[in-house]
């Protein structure tokens, strides 16, 4: 009891969580829900671990026949094995206790496992043993219901128009004797009522049933997953977004009741394969439902599946075979990027030694104009100093002349004049400081000539 409340709360609180409204959402809410698939399974394992814990040593048969038929019905979307593996057992308690009528219905029950899996020929065989004279009232339902479905069934997978036609008028006749036994206004009834509008190709009739299916149903139910498939059936391919998030929210049902064997993945998968989402259909088909398929190891559906999947499964090649060309494009390309970048680099990197040798030239360049700047300042100066000094000595001497000139003394002054040192003396002396001047500022020169011819080169 704990663990089917767990498992509600769970189903309740994902309904809550995950309210999905238009179709690319709808899409986003069934990954939501795909990727909650195994703690949905889990609650669902537990909750039949629970049941099968309640059978024990010697119970009684009446009540181990109702639990393992509880058990069996549990498990009839999620293995078709364990759903037959506890007829089976029914099978055998019925034939110990001699109860024909248990039998009968254990029987019937197969009969409606068979034909869920797609085992149509077997479902068929096993019919075929039954006699109409061993169902008991209470067993007329089923009965009808068994031949109802199985009639639909071959009706859809015939291979001329004139079985499918026998199939069609038994599959209407079966309906209408079912009708007589199910109850007003439920689930069962309108499905039914649908059916026949369908045949009689009343599409109002059918969208208002099918409307009411949807609203007799609780969301996470495997009722409402029936009802949203058969509702986005009725939908035109050309409002494929509408019929879209109808078969998403059926998918997403299908999730919540922890179901192995379903339509709607496969058909949700084909769609957005049909639209060019190749990867998530891929995914879809390959990673739930043929893996799904396979484990619940009916017939019908991995049938339906593999006329689907190659072609999935080839588009999905060649579109990961087309992104490894254009990774391989785009390595390329950056490889090629990556050597130019080198080699550019590597022209920097020159270019920068080359800068940084002429950077240092031309600071010596600039320390040797410095020191040539400084020799010619000094000298210069030096210049200066000497023309200075013989203006001072000129107007010095013109005035020592002048005085001796007012007073007419002339002898005194040819004496002092004859005394003076030669003029060729100090003619030396100027030659002398104009070579070493001169000289000086050539050797400067002479340094920094190389080294601009070099800067130049």
């Amino acid at each position: 009891m704990y663990r089917r409340s767990v498992f509600l709360f769970l189903l309740a609180l994902s309904s809550l969580l995950l309210s999905c409204s238009g179709s690319s959402d709808t899409v986003a809410c069934l990954d939501k829900e795909l990727g909650l698939k195994e703690t949905y399974r889990k609650a669902f394992l537990d909750k039949v671990g629970a049941m099968k814990n309640m059978r024990t040593e010697g119970m009684p048969f009446a009540e181990e026949y109702r639990l393992n038929s509880l058990i069996a019905e549990e498990y009839s979307s999620y293995s078709f094995d364990s759903t037959m593996t506890y007829l089976e057992m029914n099978h055998a308690l019925s034939v110990k206790y001699k109860d024909d009528a248990r039998l009968t219905e254990t029987e019937l029950l197969k009969v409606k496992e068979y034909i869920r899996a797609g085992y149509h020929v077997e479902a068929s065989n096993l019919l075929a043993t039954i006699r109409p004279t061993m169902i008991k009232p209470e067993q007329k339902r089923l009965w009808f219901s068994v031949r109802h479905s199985l009639a639909g069934e071959m009706m859809s997978y015939s291979g001329g128009l004139d079985l499918y036609w026998v199939k069609f008028a038994e599959r209407n006749e079966m309906r209408d004797s079912l009708m007589r036994y199910i109850e007003p206004d439920s689930f069962e009834w309108y499905f039914l009522n649908r059916e026949a509008a369908l045949s009689a190709k009343d599409s109002v009739s059918v969208r208002r049933l099918t409307e009411e299916m949807l609203h007799r149903t609780d969301e996470s139910s495997s009722d409402y997953a029936a009802a949203c498939w058969l509702y986005a059936e009725g939908i035109s391919p050309k409002d494929w977004k509408q019929k879209l998030e109808w078969l998403c929210k059926s998918a997403i049902s299908d999730v919540r009741c922890a179901k192995r064997d379903y339509a709607a993945l496969n058909d949700v998968a084909r769609m957005l394969f049909q639209k060019g989402d190749i990867n998530r259909a891929f995914r879809y088909v390959a990673d739930h439902g043929l893996p799904d398929a396979l484990a619940f190891n009916g017939k019908l559906r991995p049938w339906q599946i593999s006329q689907f999947f190659p072609m999935v499964e080839r588009a999905y090649e060649a579109k990961q075979a087309k992104q490894r060309h254009l990774i391989l494009a785009g390595m390329a390309f950056v490889s090629l990027l990556l050597i130019v970048l080198a080699f550019l680099l590597a022209a920097l990197l020159r270019h920068h030694k080359i800068l940084r040798k002429t950077n240092e030239r031309l600071k010596a360049l600039n320390l040797r104009l410095e020191e040539s700047d400084k020799v010619k300042e000094e000298y210069i100066a030096l210049f200066l100093e000497k023309v200075s000094d013989n203006i001072n000595k000129n107007r010095k001497n013109q005035n020592h002349f002048l005085k001796y000139l007012r007073r007419g003394d002339y002898k005194y002054l040819i004496d002092e004049i004859e005394s003076k040192p030669p003029v060729e003396d100090d003619i030396r002396q100027f030659y002398k400081m104009f070579d070493e001047a001169f000289l000086n500022i050539l050797i400067s020169w002479h340094r920094l000539i190389p080294c601009s011819l070099r800067m130049r080169g």
